[in-house]
């Protein structure tokens, strides 16, 4: 979704002799793995080589960059388009029934131009929780059927009429 641009890296090597060359060796052993390739007939070498130091993220010229995906960032709340100077993305709250059209803020900038999808104000977005299971079970039984959700000391869902609901 969002990316950074990382350019203008230069590359500084150490005043020390031996530690210059020890880093001269280092850039050459990685340019030999990024660029090695088992088809020696390439058409356009020097492309070749940009294409796949783009593709391993690897920078050789200064004259390159990398645009970089940005994956660390972490919404708690949803983004207020009008702080930013860019589209952001509209997510829909995550609750157990929609809201009414008037009851939702208004959104400005290029959000607007999405659709009404929200179901009806009583409408519940998950099927209610039913104890009986589909089948034929005496009168005289549903009195003792638990009335909530059974779950396994793991946390997984019991359904109803399964083998192990009828054990449990």
């Amino acid at each position: 979704m969002y990316r950074k641009r990382l350019t203008d890296f230069q590359l500084k090597q150490s005043n020390n002799p031996k530690v210059k060359d020890k880093q001269e060796i280092r850039f050459l052993q990685a340019c030999r793995r990024v660029f090695k390739t088992k088809d020696q007939n390439i058409p356009d070498p020097n492309r070749h080589r940009l294409r796949t130091a783009q593709r391993y993220r690897f920078l050789f010229l200064k004259s390159q960059y990398i645009n970089k995906p940005v994956k660390h960032l972490k919404y708690n709340h949803g983004l207020v388009s009008e702080n930013y100077g860019f589209s952001t993305p509209h997510y829909y709250k995550t609750t157990s029934r929609a809201e009414s059209r008037a009851d939702r803020p208004t959104i400005r900038g290029y959000n607007h131009f999405i659709p009404e999808i929200s179901p009806a104000r009583d409408q519940y977005w998950v099927q209610e929780y039913n104890p009986y299971p589909d089948m034929f079970i005496p009168y005289k039984y549903r009195d003792i059927i638990p009335k909530d959700p059974l779950y396994t000391n793991t946390g997984d869902y019991i359904e109803p009429g399964s083998r192990s609901w009828f054990s449990y």
